[in-house]
């Protein structure tokens, strides 16, 4: 629990089940053997799914027991219909959906969940019989960002058995969850399977071995893959990458993939990885010598000069208008920053919002210059200021119609490469695109 000293704040995903629960009890004597007020402030964080009558119960008696080891609890709903398959893995994008929300709203950047060493064999073992590759069976990291959120799970080195034996000793029961032991779920089919596995010798312990040397090979490939992505790819702080074809022919595939990985993940900004036969598809467009324009991920890639152009794809962007406030910054498109300031600004002042440029913005640039330098496909995604149906200001293009308003913008990097200010092509202090 030693680095959840170094924090202000954090939450604990508490379920009931005797994980989480011995999580919670973890926590509190970890809290109580060091000055409180030196420790975070810690709240649980419950989720009543809605899937089982008894889910609104669970989450009253885990606020109860949170109450008694001096935790601020909060109960998150899942509203709106369930689906009637995948069940499962649906709940668990919600519960982290939900949870990455409260934890925003409440300034809470770090969420501790109790995945186990058991836990952790299961996820190796359903992913090999997926066919996945080394970062599947590197299985879950100690340490992941999921939804804007740190995600801190440092009991994956400790067993189930354990932990209920620290309940057991301290008295404190827990909830067990009847979906657990339902057939029709894969992880509760598997768990009912580990006698004949560990007759075949397919143990855990073998399972968590095969983890931690995967994790290792992944580092190291990723390393190197970084390496060539400082060396050949530009990233502009407008959202998009340029890449030279030319080191792509030479690179070994393996590294290729992770370079396609990082980018796509970076200039998309979804929180989830694309798959594997994703990442194939745009290494054998990026390495081969289409003319079209491919579009995945969120992405549009497309080569203009014999450089390929991995930017934002327009038609999945939310054409929403998102208000801005002077003095309040905003997460736009999960990728930027966006703050807005200016002289006789009032705090209350309303009416202007951030949107993409797109076609209509970009037709009512009043630099035609400035709007033939950058491609179209790389102007429509970039943030622009509107007032109603009126552009004011494409901060990334040094075009602004308005002298006492200021647009501040960060690109939120995920990956360390180096970012090119986009103003040097604009004012002709770069060769181009």
């Amino acid at each position: 629990m030693a680095p959840l000293a170094e924090l202000d704040a954090v939450a604990l995903a508490v379920s009931g089940g005797s994980d989480s629960m011995a999580l919670m009890v973890l926590s509190a004597r970890w809290r109580d053997r060091f000055a409180r007020d030196l420790c975070p402030h810690i709240v649980v964080l419950s989720l009543d799914h809605g899937l089982r009558r008894e889910s609104g119960e669970d989450c009253e008696r885990v606020k109860l027991w949170a109450g008694l080891r001096g935790f601020a609890h909060a109960t998150l709903r899942w509203e709106g219909p369930k689906p009637e398959s995948g069940i499962q893995n649906t709940a668990r994008n919600a519960r982290y959906r939900l949870m990455a929300a409260w934890c925003k709203e409440h300034d809470v950047d770090h969420l501790v969940t109790a995945h186990t060493r058991n836990d952790q064999a299961e996820t190796v073992l359903m992913r090999l019989a997926r066919g996945t590759g080394i970062d599947g069976l590197a299985g879950m990291a100690p340490v992941s960002r999921l939804n804007g959120l740190t995600i801190l799970r440092p009991l994956l080195d400790v067993s189930r058995d354990w932990l209920r034996s620290v309940l057991v000793a301290v008295g404190q029961p827990w909830i067990e969850d009847p979906s657990n032991a339902d057939p029709r779920f894969e992880r509760a089919r598997l768990r009912n399977m580990w006698p004949q596995l560990e007759a075949l010798g397919i143990t855990r312990k073998a399972l968590l071995r095969t983890a931690m040397r995967s994790r290792a090979a992944s580092a190291a490939l990723e390393t190197i893959a970084v390496k060539f992505l400082a060396e050949n790819v530009r990233l502009w702080d407008g959202g998009f990458c340029t890449v030279e074809p030319s080191c792509l022919s030479d690179m070994p595939e393996e590294i290729v993939l992770r370079m396609m990985q990082i980018i796509l993940a970076q200039v998309s900004g979804m929180t989830h990885l694309p798959r594997h036969e994703t990442l194939r598809r745009v290494s054998d467009w990026a390495i081969g010598e289409h003319s079209s324009a491919l579009t995945v991920f969120g992405c549009l890639i497309a080569r203009r000069r014999r450089r390929i152009f991995v930017v934002r794809e327009i038609g999945r962007m939310s054409d929403l208008p998102v208000m801005l406030s002077p003095g309040h910054d905003v997460i736009w498109d999960r990728r930027f920053r966006i703050g807005l300031a200016g002289r006789d600004m009032a705090p209350g002042l309303k009416g202007w919002s951030i949107a993409p440029l797109g076609r209509d913005g970009r037709a009512q640039l009043k630099s035609k210059e400035t709007a033939t330098r950058i491609p179209a496909f790389v102007a429509y995604p970039l943030p622009a200021l509107w007032r109603g149906k009126r552009l004011i200001a494409v901060p990334h293009l040094g075009y602004n119609v308005s002298p006492t308003v200021a647009v501040n913008t960060e690109f939120l990097r995920t990956h360390p490469m180096l970012t090119m200010p986009l103003w040097r092509v604009v004012d002709g202090h770069h060769n181009g695109f």
